[in-house]
């Protein structure tokens, strides 16, 4: 058996691993649209959120280097934690260091407390053999699709995994005919609640939408559903920060 430490809580969950570095709290903020930031501790940072209003994005995106954005469309408070990084300090405390003597916990700053892995039901969607969504000529865009009651959610902040689109939406289309039509991306929309969060849905008006002309085929696969894989948002304490 390696030598080495490990700690669990009370409820036989694994918090702190002497061979694995615990993310600790770095900073926090509030934004409108995309943050841009700097990030260079040898692995990627964490963003959590809190929304004002409802948004979508794709997210953390790396840039290359220590370079990052978190692509967002709205209003929100973010919560940043990154790998711990070696500062001598006196005073009492434990730090924790792993086999290649890189400090992977200290009690000097606040660790990632990961507080639950939520999941929801994304709606199943009807695609023709050419890749647009027919179930009507303007499909009725349903608000809220999902809502989500999370335990003590006003000391949570989340990290909302958004599909880049939930579907396509098709204009002026018709049967057996010559026709032009539009397709504007659907995307979910992610809001935080005093009780939890809901997904919602919207006409992404940042991608044009596509102009065809074609005939409908009256056969294909159109009729076959493709049922969507279950949502999943990371939830995380940041009470008190």
């Amino acid at each position: 058996m390696s030598a080495g430490i490990q700690i669990f809580s009370d409820t036989d969950v694994l918090t702190i691993d002497g061979q694995h570095f615990n993310y600790e709290f770095t900073r926090k903020g509030s934004t409108t649209g995309n943050l841009s930031f700097s990030s260079n501790r040898g692995a990627s940072p964490l963003v959590f959120i809190r929304t004002t209003n409802a948004g979508f994005g794709r997210g953390l995106v790396g840039l290359g280097g220590a370079d990052y954005v978190f692509e967002w469309s709205g209003s929100y408070s973010y919560w940043i934690f990154e790998p711990p990084v070696f500062v001598p300090e006196s005073g009492s405390g434990i730090q924790i260091f792993d086999s290649n003597s890189k400090m992977v916990f200290t009690t000097d700053v606040r660790p990632l407390k990961i507080a639950h892995m939520l999941s929801y039901s994304r709606r199943d969607r009807i695609y023709s053999n050419q890749g647009y969504w027919i179930g009507t000529k303007s499909p009725q865009i349903t608000s809220p699709v999902a809502t989500v009651v999370v335990p003590n959610a006003w000391s949570l902040a989340y990290a909302p995994a958004l599909p880049e689109s939930s579907g396509v939406r098709t204009l002026g289309l018709g049967r057996n005919e010559n026709f032009d039509f539009q397709t504007n991306w659907l995307r979910e929309t992610f809001l935080t609640t005093d009780t939890g969060f809901t997904i919602g849905e919207v006409v992404d008006e940042t991608v044009v939408g596509l102009i065809e002309s074609g005939q409908y085929p009256p056969y294909g696969d159109y009729a076959n559903p493709w049922l969507s894989l279950p949502g999943v948002i990371l939830a995380v304490d940041v009470s008190g920060l």
